[in-house]
This record gives C-alpha cells, sequence and structure tokens, in this order.
C-alpha cells in the first residue's frame, strides 16, 4: 500500500462519525429525519464531479441518491408511526453505507467504482433472466416490458458515456474482463457479503487502532439490522384479546402508532448524516 493510500485509508477509517443529533428540537420526532433529508438533497444538488475522478465520484453519488430516496421511504412510515416494516430498509441503508466506506478507503476506489457499475449491469441482467423465468410459469406477472439490450451492450453504452466525457476507460474494460472471466461471479462488486465488507474493513484498520471503534460499531448494527429485518409475527409487540364468540381483537393499526418509530427516525438520520460526512470527508 502506498503512502498515500494509507493516508487516505487511515484518514477514511479513523475519523469520529456524527452519532448523536445535539438539535434538542429534532430530537423527539420525525423533524430531525426531515432536517437531515433536506441537509443531504442540499450537498447532493452542490456535488460537483471531479475530471479523472468521474466513475468514483458518480459511484458516490448514485449511492447516496439511492439512501436520500430510502430515508423519504423510511420518514413517511415513521411519521405514521408505523416503523415495523422500515426494518428492510434500514438493513438497505446500512449495506449501502459498508459499500460507501469501502469505495472511500480502497487503494483504487475508481477501480472499484466501475467494478460497481459493470457489477450492477450483472445483476440487472440477472433479475431479467429470473423475471423470463417468473414469466414463464406464470404470465400475469409480465410488466410488457423488454430487456432491450445485453451486458455487453450495456457495458459498451457505459464505455461510450465515459469516453465523451474524456475519461480513460482502461478500468472500466479490466472490470467488464473479470467479469467476463469469473465462473460464478459473486453478487456484490467487493467479492463479499455484508459481514464479509465489515472484516474487509477491519483488516484496513489492523495497522491503525483509529477505526477500531467504527468497525466495533458496524458490527454491532449489523447484528441488529440482520436479526430485525427478518419477517416476524410480532408476538412481542401485539396484545392480543381473545373475545367471547372465539375471534381475536387486534389494536386499531390507524391509532396509537408504534413509540419506536421516533428511535426508527433517529437512526435513518445518524445513517444518512454518516453518509455525508463520509463522502465530504473523501473529497476534501
Amino acid at each position: 500500500m502506498s503512502p498515500a493510500s494509507r493516508h487516505r485509508t487511515s484518514g477514511c477509517l479513523g475519523f469520529v462519525f456524527p452519532m448523536a443529533n445535539t438539535n434538542a428540537d429534532e430530537d423527539q420526532s420525525t423533524d430531525g429525519l426531515r432536517a437531515e433529508i433536506e441537509r443531504a438533497r442540499e450537498f447532493l444538488s452542490e456535488f460537483v464531479v471531479r475530471p479523472g475522478h468521474r466513475a468514483i465520484d458518480h459511484a458516490l453519488a448514485r449511492y447516496f441518491w439511492l439512501a436520500i430516496q430510502t430515508a423519504e421511504v423510511i420518514e413517511l412510515a415513521c411519521t405514521a408511526a408505523h416503523p415495523a416494516g422500515t426494518a428492510p430498509l434500514r438493513r438497505f441503508l446500512f449495506e449501502t453505507l459498508l459499500d460507501i466506506h469501502l469505495l472511500v478507503s480502497s487503494d483504487s476506489p475508481d477501480l472499484d467504482a466501475v467494478k460497481s457499475m459493470v457489477w450492477d449491469v450483472l445483476d440487472w441482467d440477472s433479475i431479467w433472466d429470473r423475471h423470463e423465468a417468473a414469466v414463464a410459469v406464470d404470465p400475469t406477472l409480465s410488466t410488457g416490458r423488454s430487456q432491450n439490450e445485453t451486458v455487453d451492450e450495456a457495458v459498451d453504452r457505459l464505455r461510450v458515456e465515459l469516453e465523451s466525457l474524456g475519461e480513460d476507460v482502461t478500468l472500466l474494460d479490466q472490470a467488464a474482463e473479470a467479469a467476463r472471466n469469473a465462473r460464478h461471479p459473486h453478487w456484490h462488486w467487493s467479492d463479499h457479503g455484508p459481514a464479509g465488507r465489515i472484516s474487509e474493513l477491519a483488516s484496513r484498520t489492523a495497522e491503525d487502532s483509529s477505526g477500531e471503534d467504527i468497525v466495533a460499531m458496524y458490527r454491532d448494527l449489523w447484528k441488529v439490522l440482520s436479526s430485525s429485518a427478518h419477517p416476524s409475527p410480532a408476538w412481542r409487540r401485539l396484545k392480543i384479546t381473545e373475545l367471547a364468540d372465539g375471534g381475536v381483537s387486534f389494536p386499531d393499526i390507524t391509532t396509537g402508532g408504534d413509540p419506536s418509530a421516533s428511535n426508527a427516525a433517529k437512526t435513518t438520520a445518524n445513517t444518512l448524516e454518516m453518509y455525508r460526512s463520509l463522502i465530504s470527508h473523501f473529497r476534501t
């Protein structure tokens, strides 16, 4: 690892993430999440792609764009005080935060960025294959859309787009060739699932203890989110009243709400702030 890479890796893993909202006015409701979404929107609107780093900058901006969308869906559920269905979305937000951290702490962030492009195309192609198989079983699943573009054509289109911006497409060609030669390419561009990505980040802190707290936080968050996103009959959270006729009565979902909505909103706001801080730190 070069000295410059060590400095970048150490810096991105070692700085302290903002983990708590210090604004008391935003602390008790979804106001804090809405405020952070607005800050994220403003940050993205001012995001400038740097010549020579278009791949990594586009990857960061696209991840952040998805994060903002996801946070806004979570906000709707929290505003309705029904956060139970947001766990998979919060897990998605957390996993893409890991992706961001892998990208900005990489020895070759531009190569990893184009890998994310190529793997996104491969995943899109795989989804179409599964969709076509499902339609063969149940024609009602058809969306009336066609794939229109092969993987090679999609990669070629990306190449043309990058070349038109004056970018070197060597890294894109390398990533595409690696994907074609892989017998069973891993579903994720990093070759790791979520736990593996955390372990990879931990290995990057082996010579720098300043990142240990962040890795420990990631591990704790993953333990919570990986289990909370599982389907559940909500035995713990619902008081069931048995009626005289043998039926059961549940609380009215339109009233009362769920007190955990505030916590879901806060953790989402914190994650979005971590996103913004990590990207900003990398680009300064």
